[in-house]
């Protein structure tokens, strides 16, 4: 019989693709606020405003893959802060109520979070450098010590440093292969910047490694190794693929003065290190720009 995995975030990109790369391996349940598409099988309802939630979804469960969280590139009004709050703090806040009442039997508990959690700067960032202190880094503190929750049911926890997720299917890199076949490159920000990213398929393969890797635990900055800036990113875009790419440079100053306190999710300079996520032993597929491209190119 198969292990059982509930995954939230059900309509996102990310957790569209892990539950289809576990699906062979593990029963997979998603959790979703779409009432019309539950069939208390494979789709499970929960409302986290409402404080809701299906209890039949945690029969014979083993893992939980938490990735919701209302995406932080809408408006930055207050309703949406709120939502955004909730929708990743709130839920495992909710999740942890619901396992800790039903005593459900959990082997571990793998949540997202995200690289605004660090402090800006120019030194080298493992997980135990400082936190930020803006809005964006104390959600990402709160994500996590809600996260750590779970280890008062004795269950293993294990967070997601994520930063920017490379997929075809949606996000940055759909649309930049859009532009970029149109011969246009557009950087946002210093062209010098470095470029934080991990390929979908690389997060999907930590996340399933982490199920039963006994010693993952805590966070993990889960991204390449390799050090990118915005500029070699398309430099090895126009040797690879698009040959007659033209590069544009929109300006630091004109993003944020267009979208406010949101342009430091697109102008982050972040030097992350990945050491602890390499001595696990889990070894990425796409550990460069050019690996990347390559397989792009192919496929």
């Amino acid at each position: 019989m198969k292990e059982v995995v509930l995954i939230t975030g059900a309509s996102g990109t990310l957790a569209t693709y892990v539950s289809k790369y576990l699906s062979n391996d593990y029963e997979v349940r998603l959790l979703t606020t779409n009432k019309k598409i539950c069939d208390n099988k494979k789709f499970f309802y929960w409302n986290i405003d409402n404080l809701t939630l299906d209890p039949s979804c945690f029969n014979n469960l083993s893992y939980i893959i938490h990735l919701a969280g209302y995406s932080i590139l809408k408006n930055w009004s207050t309703k949406n802060k709120k939502i955004m709050y909730s929708s990743r703090v709130k839920s495992t806040e909710l999740l942890f109520s619901f396992c800790k009442k039903n005593n459900v039997n959990l082997k571990a508990f793998v949540c997202a979070s995200a690289m605004g959690i660090y402090k800006p700067t120019n030194l080298k960032i493992d997980e135990k450098s400082e936190k930020c202190d803006s809005w964006l880094g104390q959600m990402a503190v709160d994500w996590e010590k809600s996260s750590d929750l779970f280890k008062e049911l004795n269950v293993r926890v294990v967070q997601l440093r994520i930063p920017l997720i490379l997929s075809r299917k949606g996000g940055f890199l759909k649309y930049n292969i859009l532009s970029m076949r149109f011969r246009l490159g557009v950087i946002l920000g210093n062209s010098k910047s470095r470029f934080n990213w991990i390929y979908i398929e690389d997060i999907a393969r930590f996340i399933k490694f982490s199920l039963t890797k006994k010693s993952c635990h805590g966070a993990y900055n889960v991204t390449v190794g390799q050090k990118c800036t915005n500029y070699q990113f398309y430099k090895v875009a126009r040797k690879i693929m698009f040959p007659f790419l033209l590069i544009f440079i929109i300006p630091s100053y004109f993003i944020r003065k267009i979208i406010g306190p949101r342009s430091q999710i697109l102008l982050t300079n972040y030097n992350l290190d990945n050491s602890k996520l390499i001595k696990t032993g889990f070894n990425l597929k796409f550990n460069t720009i050019e690996s990347l491209f390559h397989y792009l190119k192919k496929s």
